[in-house]
């Protein structure tokens, strides 16, 4: 990841004890600005407006968080979670949780992890808009060809119109008829 990009992060959580623990470690890379709110009904105007690389909740607001997340925001959802079953885990992933960080975690983990998650969106941001601007691409040159088609087609029945024209005046003016007497 470059140095100068900072990572855009939004944190749900109503536990300050769980927004320290996430948010002081975060802040200390000094990468990562951070927005924090309590709940989710806090933030839903800003999914849309503002532009987030991760977005890290509880693990229930995650979960209601995730599918808004990947429709509003286009970005991941991470959950927290202390003591997440296999049940738990499957259903963050079938609701498009990016990854699950459990309690307790170091410092070193939730920064890994955090950067990871940010890192491959970014990747993913870019192919799509490398992708979108290549489909504009593709369509203006799929349009231009089909005017230079058009316009190639014209020329040509312009040659053969020319070319119909030239036969009628030979053919009037009986230029064929004397050289094939001679």
């Amino acid at each position: 990841m470059k140095q100068h990009e900072d990572l855009e992060i939004l944190l749900i959580e109503s536990d300050l004890d769980a927004v320290e623990a996430i948010a002081f470690p975060l802040q200390s890379t000094g990468r990562m600005n951070l927005r924090h709110s309590a709940s989710l009904s806090d933030v839903l105007e800003d999914l849309t407006a503002a532009r987030f690389d991760v977005i890290i909740a509880d693990g229930k607001e995650g979960l209601a968080i995730a599918g808004r997340a990947a429709q509003q925001a286009r970005c991941p959802v991470m959950i927290t979670a202390s003591e997440p079953t296999v049940e738990h885990a499957l259903t963050a992933i079938r609701s498009g949780v990016a990854d699950i960080i459990v309690h307790p975690f170091s410092d070193a983990d939730l920064i890994g992890s955090v950067t990871r998650v940010a890192e491959q969106h970014r990747k993913q941001r870019r192919r799509r808009a490398k992708t979108r601007r290549l489909r504009r691409v593709a369509s203006r040159i799929i349009s231009e060809r089909q005017e230079l088609r058009q316009q190639m087609d014209l020329i040509c029945c312009d040659i053969v119109q020319a070319y119909r024209r030239l036969a009628e005046e030979v053919s009037r003016a009986g230029i064929l008829d004397k050289h094939e007497t001679s």
